[in-house]
């Protein structure tokens, strides 16, 4: 085989495995599991009264999955407490004394271990992660640790980014072992037939001239 025609073939199948690695990761969902601490702080809480927190920045991916909260919260000298975990709407009917709905609620505890699902706009609009000390007004002050993380699953677009790139890679060389193929076949064609004349006319003229002798 010519090796023009050898470098068609191998640009033609690098150009095809180049397209078709570029196009399938981005059919194939791929999910990243991430994990940050959400609190980790020591808070003291008067007699009588509530408290919660402040959190850390969560920066959650639109569409982020497996969306969970866990951890543990404890009064540092065994004190007792009630602790809730509310989104903000619940946190609200809470301080309201209205109906509300509680992620975790326990109540008369020295330590926890907490566990529970928010959603992803729970999570933008703040957790309340609320102790509340049982002691009356007036009463000892409670020092509560948490000790919280959260963590989410959201896609990955460095996979899908990786396959792109080296798809494109291998397409390009599969081009551009394509285009020299077809340079090599036309520039050294016209070369060949040019050798092929000048050889057909150098046997015309050293051979010798054909003489015709009459009866």
């Amino acid at each position: 085989m010519k090796a023009s025609k050898i470098l068609f073939v191998m640009g033609l199948l690098v150009l095809v495995v180049g397209i078709v690695i570029a196009i399938i990761p981005t059919a194939v969902e791929t999910w990243q599991k991430k994990e940050q601490p959400l609190v980790e702080s020591v808070i003291t809480v008067i007699g009588g009264g509530s408290l919660f927190p402040i959190q850390n920045l969560v920066f959650m991916a639109e569409g982020s999955k497996d969306i969970s909260v866990s951890g543990t919260v404890r009064e540092l000298k065994g004190g007792r407490f009630d602790f809730y975990a509310f989104n903000k709407k619940n946190y609200e009917l809470w301080v309201a004394k209205a109906s509300y709905k509680a992620f975790v609620e326990a109540k008369d505890v020295s330590s926890y271990s907490l566990s529970f699902s928010p959603t992803r706009e729970d999570v933008a609009s703040a957790l309340y992660l609320v102790v509340v000390n049982r002691n009356p007004v007036l009463g000892p002050s409670i020092s509560v640790e948490y000790s919280i993380k959260i963590s989410w699953s959201e896609r990955s677009y460095a996979t899908v980014l990786g396959g792109l790139v080296l798809g494109m890679l291998l397409g390009g060389l599969g081009f551009l072992l394509i285009v020299v193929s077809a340079v090599m076949r036309f520039v050294f064609k016209p070369q060949k037939e040019e050798s092929n004349r000048l050889i057909h006319s150098s046997i015309l003229i050293h051979s010798p001239k054909m003489r015709v002798f009459g009866r």
